[in-house]
């Protein structure tokens, strides 16, 4: 009868370790399985957001694209794409939402699509998605007779994942042969202007009638305007003229010089 006892426990031990090494393997399956399942859709979806000109951040401090002979109202000085591709083959299959900017004020974009600031979704390697951008410096990007400045320019992927590119741009501006400083303030009643001469020049002055008159007091206006022009003769190099532009609405502030007058 013992020997029939100790069989059985044996046989009853050897089971109950079969039955758990069972249940075991089950348990390290389904935790294979539900791990690889939770993976598929990432796995599934490739997503890329690349530039022509910006690049994924990197430690840089030099500039690594230079623009010369900048004009401000000109948005074709510089411009880059945004791709939802890396390659002719693939593709991403999500539209991408993005955020642009730079690290100076007075920056601002405009995509092919307007602002709308998203790169659709592709669905085959033949509609795959690019995007320019336009970048326009407004006035107050430049300082007083700056004649250049060093921009980094980031365009960041918010949706469906994130990633961040970036460029450093050294940015020089057009040369006019001719400085202007404009002073101006909210409930001042006039602005003064002062251009100086690099070299030589013949200059010609608009201005809208609608928001300004000219002091006519000044010398340089006397008996000089015609249809709301002046040509301001032989500014020698090095040399200045001031003048005064009052303002029928003393509230606003007409620093920025295209919304008041125009030189040529």
């Amino acid at each position: 009868m013992k020997k029939i006892n100790i069989k059985r426990k044996y046989l009853l031990l050897l089971i109950g370790l079969a039955v758990c090494l069972l249940l075991g393997g089950i348990l390290s399956y389904g935790k294979f399985f539900r791990s690889n399942t939770e993976d598929i859709p990432t796995k599934a979806i490739e997503m890329f957001f690349t530039s022509d000109v910006l690049t994924p951040t990197s430690e840089n401090n030099q500039p690594e694209h230079i623009v010369v002979d900048w004009q401000n109202g000109v948005t074709n000085n510089l411009s880059f794409e945004l791709h939802n591709y890396p390659d002719s083959q693939r593709f991403t299959n999500r539209p991408i939402l993005y955020e642009l900017s730079a690290d100076q004020p007075g920056v601002s974009f405009r995509s092919s699509n307007g602002h709308d600031f998203e790169l659709p979704a592709s669905t085959a390697n033949t509609n795959q998605q690019s995007q320019k951008i336009d970048v326009q410096l407004e006035t107050d990007f430049w300082q007083t007779n700056e004649k250049e400045k060093t921009v980094t320019i980031s365009a960041r992927a918010t949706k469906p994942y994130v990633e961040t590119l970036s460029a450093k741009f050294l940015i020089k501006r057009q040369a006019t042969g001719y400085q202007v400083k404009v002073e101006d303030e909210a409930d001042s009643p006039y602005i003064t202007v002062t251009i100086t001469a690099d070299t030589a020049q013949s200059l010609s002055l608009t201005w809208d009638d609608s928001l300004v008159v000219p002091d006519q007091t000044n010398a340089c206006f006397v008996d000089k305007i015609e249809n709301n022009a002046l040509t301001l003769k032989e500014i020698p190099a090095g040399g200045a003229v001031t003048f005064y532009l009052f303002k029928f609405d003393e509230s606003n502030n007409y620093s920025d010089v295209a919304d008041i007058f125009k030189i040529n």
